[in-house]
């Protein structure tokens, strides 16, 4: 068994603009890298990292930097991955979503002439040079199979713990990808709604009775659980600072009671014809 963090990156520089940011590599903010700070240090008393992976866009790629300047030696091995990006909004992207009742006035595509982009309902809508949610969900498969799976169908490496530091609607593609792995679970839930650097766990397993070899691309039956999800409790030791914006927090569980290495790989598109180079 191998247990999992999922980390949503620190506020970036375009998350209070309200556009969609996608593919843009805007930094994080100074409440952003703060953020991500604290987070490090929660981590560092609690939580050891044999492999950490993050994807290359800089908000994430900080918010992983900062999570590991705080971990103990032996620093884990740290790879960045195109493959963990966000979900890339095309034409739209620097934009603010515009509401979807706007349709009853003329096309979508007569909206984009004028450069305004209405919000997307179903799984398969995408704007152009963009990527659908469906899209996004293949490389989210694609991402489990380059950085979770391996891991978790090598014996010697039975009891690790993985860091990943991404996006938040990459990482509800991912959880619902992983979560499908699974045939026990219901896959019928949604995690969006993650908070900046807040947090998600699993533990991964392949059930038991299934013996190996195993295929990365036909993996067998996984058995797994969601221990977290969204939490951010760390977030309350920055002062002066709200954790959320409405009187109601969102969603969460919590969990119960050497040199740093660089690698970056390239990626694996599972439909290259939808995703933009």
């Amino acid at each position: 068994m191998i247990t999992v963090t999922l980390i949503r990156h620190g506020e970036s520089r375009d998350n209070p603009k309200g556009i969609w940011a996608g593919w843009r590599d805007a930094p994080l903010t100074d409440l952003g890298e703060r953020q991500a700070d604290v987070l490090g240090y929660a981590f560092a008393s609690s939580t050891q990292f044999q492999y950490f992976y993050a994807s290359d866009l800089s908000r994430a790629h900080s918010t992983a930097l900062a999570v590991i300047k705080h971990h103990a030696k032996p620093k884990p091995p740290f790879t960045l991955s195109q493959n963990l990006r966000e979900q890339h909004c095309g034409i739209a992207e620097g934009h603010r979503p515009a509401p979807r009742h706007l349709l009853e006035d003329k096309a979508m595509e007569e909206w984009w002439e004028e450069g305004v982009f209405l919000e997307t309902q179903e799984r398969d809508e995408k704007f152009p040079g963009g990527e659908s949610l469906n899209d996004l969900a293949r490389r989210a498969e694609a991402a489990i199979r380059e950085c979770i799976l391996p891991h978790v169908f090598d014996k010697n490496q039975d009891g690790i713990h993985i860091g990943l530091a991404s996006h938040g609607t990459f990482l509800n593609e991912m959880i619902c990808s992983l979560l499908r792995l699974d045939p026990d679970h219901d896959h019928s839930k949604s995690y969006l709604g993650l908070l900046n650097t807040a947090w998600s766990r699993l533990t991964i397993s392949v059930k038991h009775g299934c013996e190996g070899p195993y295929e990365l691309n036909s993996p067998p039956p996984l058995r797994i659980c969601l221990l977290a999800f969204n939490n951010y409790e760390h977030l309350g030791s920055l002062p002066g600072v709200s954790t959320f914006e409405t009187e109601t927090p969102p969603e969460y569980f919590p969990v119960a009671g050497a040199s740093l290495q660089i690698t970056t790989t390239q990626p694996l598109w599972t439909d290259s014809a939808s995703v933009p180079n």
